[in-house]
């Protein structure tokens, strides 16, 4: 058997679990190397509004991995000797392997934001337990004191926009309505976006309250206010960061090529520098281009199944392919903001396409 070995446990890979008799079958021995548990979603916002949803579907990936008859090591990789193609483990233990693949996201860059210390709360975009946790504060049931709270979302990022959508329509009452205060770099709202997308979500925002920031790159945290690069500040009780996203610090343990944003993959999502290396999800970066779309689950999870076994049996491999960068956001009004490349439409067919797109990674996740 080829020992297969999968380093996080991020929604491509947990798609695999659901295939694993499939991999089982071409003479895959699969292990995961991961602690803790999995909740899955793309959008952080889907659980600030309803962050009691994080509980119900959070899974426990020794569970999953039992479930599909699958090896769990429960232990965090910092190593990787891909000479001698070997895993070092946090317990001090080694696993080797024969193909590896990495599917461990971003971790967020805070330094600078120290929140303990200026008496604020730091929550991170992309961790949906952080966005569940933040929704359970909003709500007031973890703090005795109910007052108007003062959020800043910082970042020109899509996860930004969607999580400023989903606090701008928070409706705990008149004197409780939080603040809300969108700080970006540069000029522009969706530096990835068509610009009359960006207008008019801009326009619906500021209808509902929102204030956005331009050309204010929040560089640090002083007693209940955010500083800008440019030293003005604005008060805060809670900083949502959508930005400041790298790579965790094992994709540079493998010695493999990489930037701050993940590790360089060619279009069949293998490492340049070794075949049996692979990487999917927002760890892994194209070369040339943009980091893989996180959002594309289904996509990446059908290439990686076929190239894992098409590496073991000597067969051609596939590419992975995206045709135009395609998003959406939400408006939790029934409607969202979508395109496709440069044309972009607001309606109530885009939200339902989202609907779909989540019901597909649910379906292929093993969820529905």
């Amino acid at each position: 058997m080829t020992r297969l070995v999968l380093i996080g446990a991020g929604h491509v890979h947990i798609g695999l679990l659901q295939r694993a008799q499939r991999l089982r079958s071409a003479g895959l021995d699969i292990t995961l190397v991961d602690t803790g548990s999995f909740t899955p979603g793309a959008d952080g916002s889907r659980y600030l509004l309803d962050f009691e949803a994080a509980s119900a579907r959070r899974r426990l990936v020794r569970n999953l991995c039992a479930e599909s008859r699958v090896a769990h090591c429960d232990d965090r990789a910092i190593g990787v000797d891909t000479r001698h193609r070997r895993i070092w483990l946090a317990s001090g233990k080694r696993l080797d392997y024969d193909l590896l693949s990495f599917n461990v996201g971003r971790d967020m860059d805070t330094s600078g934001l120290d929140a303990t210390a200026n008496r604020m709360q730091l929550w991170r975009s992309s961790a949906m337990r952080d966005m569940a946790q933040f929704g359970q504060a909003l709500a007031g049931t973890d703090s005795p004191s109910r007052r108007r709270p003062y959020i800043a979302v910082v970042g020109a990022t899509n996860e930004a926009a969607r999580i400023v959508s989903a606090l701008s329509v928070l409706d705990p009452g008149p004197a409780l309505k939080p603040a809300i205060n969108w700080y970006l770099p540069g000029s522009y709202l969706l530096p990835a976006g068509p610009a009359g997308a960006a207008r008019r979500l801009g326009r619906m925002l500021s209808r509902r309250g929102v204030q956005i920031f331009f050309s204010s790159a929040i560089a640090a945290l002083d007693d209940r206010h955010v500083v800008s690069r440019d030293g003005r500040l604005f008060a805060a009780d809670h900083v949502v960061v959508a930005d400041r996203a790298v790579a965790p610090r094992i994709i540079h343990a493998a010695v493999l090529p990489a930037t701050d944003a993940g590790l360089y993959v060619t279009q069949r999502l293998q490492s340049p520098a070794d075949p049996r290396v692979f990487a999917v999800g927002s760890c892994a970066q194209r070369i040339g281009g943009a980091g893989l779309p996180a959002q594309d689950v289904v996509g990446q999870l059908d290439v990686l199944t076929h190239n894992l076994i098409a590496t073991i049996r000597r067969r051609p491999l596939r590419r992975y392919k995206t045709s135009q960068r395609s998003s959406a956001i939400d408006m939790h009004d029934g409607s969202a903001i979508a395109w496709l490349g440069h044309v972009w439409w607001h309606n109530r067919l885009a939200a339902w396409l989202e609907q779909r797109r989540a019901a597909r990674i649910d379906q292929a996740l093993g969820l529905r």
